[in-house]
């Protein structure tokens, strides 16, 4: 179903990222002239991107969102999509770009299946043309002629778009960088997992050569068929990519010597062995060229886009729906109405003295005391507060608590333990027992975890969302940690699991789409 958008009409979504969505669109313009007749508006089909509803009031990702708008429209090439505008409408900021009538290259490699292959004089155009595309962002020079270089740093198949006509174009800007002096820091978990250049992985500073590893991944999947660092878990895939360790393309005998050898050095680890820039690419990739090559590889594409593409237009948003203010404030006013009928029926029970934690059958028994009086009120802290006490294994709430204690022969068992710190127990006799018992509680060491999700997730710990992909988390304490991805326009749940070790990184980088890149 149609939905207005400003001038825009969304006709249909075609891509989701973890950012944003696309929608292919038409933007209306004035009454076309006829003498005799109306002759209908001027319209154009355009690709919106919206950035999605849960991150439109974050001024971090919106920032991002523009940025993306603002780089990618100084770049103008054949082999870039063009950016055409950008603004909010509905609290939502969206960039207008042109439509590329295709299939990105994922999805043409994925409709070959396990190991497919397109020939090899098509697979040369699209590196051949992603690489002319790379070479006009590397040496962007602005107005005054300085060079500005912008480089990607998402370089994937998802972000390379292929028209029925055979046209080549680099999309999503949404993660580039200008180029200022040598290279650009990195320091948040951006990007494709398994495309990701070895310095990318490692949160090193990037240049533009972090781009040409990338087209040496996609160049490698595109010749063999393979992806050269996939392995059967995101840690192996992680060991691969920083050791560089693939199958040799000698393994192809089809594939030509200097085609293998040039994939092979876009793969190097160090990226000083890399080429200079990408226009050696393009230079080293001609004779590899037919002249039918790109017309050949339009075929091949327009032959599958008759297949449904993503989802309808929402008649009531244009992507994720937002809560309704009504129906939020009427579900806070019956929340807090059953909070204070619950705080009726519970308030006698909270008047009465402090449970006994200790108390046994034989206890309750008439017997004179000997061996135990009146119970002790002690008041158990904890540095710092907020743990879970326990006294001889009876709950007795968090700290600071106040409970009492029956005092007898036996020493009482007091515990406290708090997430993010190390368990602490101590045993004090009746004679140590205090007024006030201080525990200090001991810092674990801790970590990181990284986030991603294709297309996005919401992510949960512990019943409760803490974030949207891409997402990361500093200072998490060591050990085994579950969190839950969560996309609920595909109906998806995955549940994952990492091991934090101290002041490392654990990654996590799922696609929720089809089982394979």
């Amino acid at each position: 179903m149609e939905r207005k958008f400003g001038q825009y009409r969304l006709l249909k979504r075609i891509g989701t990222g973890g950012m944003a969505e696309v929608y292919l669109a038409e933007r209306e313009g004035h009454e076309l002239f006829g003498r005799d007749r109306a002759q209908g508006r001027f319209t154009r089909k355009v690709a919106v991107k919206l950035i999605l509803p849960h991150l439109s009031r974050d001024d971090s990702f919106r920032e991002l969102f523009s940025r993306e708008a603002g780089l990618a429209s100084m770049l103008h090439h054949p082999n870039i999509v063009d950016i055409q505008d950008y603004g909010r409408i509905e609290d939502t900021d969206f960039i207008v770009m042109e439509y590329v009538g295709g299939r990105n290259l994922r999805d043409l490699i994925r409709g070959l299946g396990p190991g497919g292959r397109i020939p090899l004089d098509e697979a040369a155009a699209v590196v051949y043309r992603v690489a002319k595309g790379l070479a006009c962002a590397h040496a962007f020079r602005q107005a005054d002629g300085s060079v500005r270089g912008i480089i990607h740093r998402d370089l994937s198949p998802h972000n390379i778009l292929i028209s029925t006509q055979g046209e080549v174009k680099i999309a999503d800007f949404g993660i580039a960088r200008a180029i200022r002096g040598e290279a650009t820091g990195t320091t948040a978990f951006k990007g494709k997992l398994s495309f990701m250049s070895p310095e990318q992985v490692e949160g090193e500073p990037l240049d533009h050569r972090t781009d040409l590893f990338s087209l040496g991944t996609i160049a490698y999947l595109l010749f063999t068929g393979r992806h050269p660092f996939e392995g059967e878990s995101e840690g192996a895939t992680i060991r691969a990519i920083q050791r560089c360790d693939y199958p040799s393309m000698g393994r192809w005998a089809d594939v030509p010597e200097p085609v293998a050898a040039l994939t092979e050095q876009l793969l190097s680890r160090d990226p000083d062995h890399r080429p200079e820039n990408a226009d050696r690419i393009a230079d080293a990739l001609e004779g590899c060229i037919r002249p039918s090559s790109e017309a050949q590889l339009g075929l091949r594409v327009a032959s599958t886009v008759d297949e449904p593409v993503e989802d309808p237009v929402s008649p009531t948003a244009p992507t994720l729906q937002r809560p309704n203010r009504s129906n939020l404030y009427l579900g806070i006013a019956l929340t807090l109405a059953a909070a204070a009928v619950l705080w009726i029926l519970v308030k006698p029970e909270m008047s009465r003295a402090p449970v006994v934690p200790r108390t046994t059958a034989a206890e309750t028994r008439e017997e004179p005391v000997t061996q135990a009086a009146s119970p002790v009120t002690v008041t158990i802290r904890t540095e710092p507060p907020g743990a879970l006490v326990t006294v001889d294994g009876a709950d007795a709430g968090t700290s600071p608590a106040t409970v009492g204690i029956p005092v007898g022969a036996a020493p009482v068992r007091i515990e406290a333990r708090l997430e993010g710190y190390l368990g602490r127990e101590v045993s004090l006799s009746p004679r140590e027992l205090e007024p006030e018992v201080s525990l200090k509680l001991a810092p674990l060491p801790k970590g990181r975890v990284l986030i991603g999700a294709i297309p996005w997730a919401e992510v949960h710990q512990g019943g409760e969302r803490i974030g949207y992909t891409p997402l990361s988390l500093a200072g998490v304490p060591v050990g085994r940690k579950t969190y839950i991805l969560k996309n609920p326009r595909l109906g998806v749940e995955r549940s994952v699991t990492v091991f934090v070790e101290e002041d490392r990184e654990a990654v996590v980088n799922i696609d929720l789409e089809a089982g394979s890149r």
